[in-house]
């Protein structure tokens, strides 16, 4: 079921003992659960309620958790010992053709460049090490803009952390030349280019 304005108070099933909850890590949605769990609890309706963040929660999300005083339904007690049913879930690299990889992160010129949030770089960087993991290490990494670089920046120190726990040798072979990386702001017209505007 899609949560939204007109389906919060349509919820009547009892049968169903758990509800999940995958939402992205904003405060908009937070209410919308909110509302969700208030219509559900004025129908007498008992649940246990689980909450899966995408693609990771972010201190002001953690915050407004508990300002708008939703932790304690996702806290449970089992044998004495607390239970968090709070998770985060990174969708990361989703295939949308043979040679095409997308983080499917909408709002992540919005929140870098308006919010002044920066999680998204980490998200990067993370994901280019996992590009690594399957295509081989390269060493030879190019950034083109500001946080392009401090996404290399963060993925270098990543990448140096997992070598040292893990004593892997760096000499494995390599399926990639380079890595290069475009921060949004340096090439803003590709997005919008078509097949149609950029052949012709």
């Amino acid at each position: 079921m899609t949560l939204n304005s007109d389906s919060i108070d349509r919820y009547a099933d009892s049968s169903d003992c758990h509800v999940i909850f995958i939402v992205p890590s904003d405060l908009e949605h937070l209410k919308m659960v909110k509302a969700f769990i208030e219509s559900v609890r004025k129908k007498k309706i008992t649940k246990e309620y689980h909450l899966i963040v995408y693609p990771k929660r972010t201190v002001m999300f953690q915050y407004m958790l508990r300002e708008l005083e939703l932790h304690f339904y996702f806290v449970s007690v089992v044998d004495g010992k607390k239970i968090n049913k709070v998770h985060d879930f990174n969708f990361d690299l989703i295939p949308l053709n043979t040679d095409l990889l997308s983080l499917e992160s909408k709002h992540t010129l919005h929140e870098m460049y308006v919010k002044k949030e920066f999680n998204s770089l980490n998200l990067v960087s993370q994901s280019l090490l996992k590009l690594q993991v399957v295509f081989g290490k390269t060493k030879a990494w190019f950034g083109m803009g500001e946080n392009a670089n401090e996404a290399i920046r963060i993925a270098r120190r990543l990448e140096k952390q997992e070598n040292s726990l893990n004593d892997k040798s760096e000499n494995e072979r390599s399926l990639v030349d380079g890595i290069i990386v475009f921060d949004r702001t340096v090439d803003q017209l590709t997005p919008v280019c078509t097949q149609f505007s950029y052949l012709g």
